[in-house]
């Protein structure tokens, strides 16, 4: 906590209770851990453990932050920003695909896929939740690889879960 502190983490210290610790699989946990280390960071879906109502959920912006986006401009923005700006496309594209159940679809042809096939607004794409058995090309140590993609919660939960904290609630 002390080197947490001193590089100005927000770090918050939360000791498991007694029972909970004791039926702790700490070898399973070590065995996450072992299996998930050095995969790049969550950015395939890090957006969307935010941005995941169809509404009131959007961020908002400068300079007094009483204006938010909604989905109507994101709609635009985000194949915009992909077109303008090809890496953009890996913020979304690669966790809307996973939604949707496709592959390499831009955002333009995911909208269109969720309209025709799927009989769904585009609007409810970003709110598919994420599944733990989805898997992104991603690097692991620098080198291409497939993997999770897992921001800091979710990487602390799949430890959890490993490690049985959840018992038979998963």
């Amino acid at each position: 906590m002390q080197q947490a502190n001193a590089a100005g983490y927000n770090a918050v210290w939360a000791p498991l209770d007694p029972a909970r610790r004791a039926n702790l699989n700490v070898t399973a946990m070590w065995d996450f851990f072992k299996a998930n280390e050095g995969f790049q960071y969550g950015t395939f879906n890090m957006l969307w453990g935010w941005v995941d109502t169809v509404k009131n959920n959007y961020p908002c912006v400068p300079p007094n932050f009483e204006a938010c986006l909604l989905w109507e401009h994101l709609e635009i923005l985000f194949p915009l920003g992909a077109n303008l700006a090809p890496p953009v496309a890996q913020l979304f594209q690669p966790a809307w695909n996973k939604r949707l159940g496709t592959t390499g679809l831009t955002a333009t042809e995911m909208y269109m896929y969720a309209e025709t096939q799927l009989n769904m607004s585009s609007s409810v794409i970003p709110t598919i939740v994420e599944q733990d058995s989805w898997r992104y090309n991603t690097t692991r140590y620098g080198k291409p690889a497939v993997g999770r993609s897992m921001v800091c919660c979710v990487f602390v939960c799949g430890m959890w879960k490993a490690g049985g904290l959840f018992g038979n609630d998963t």
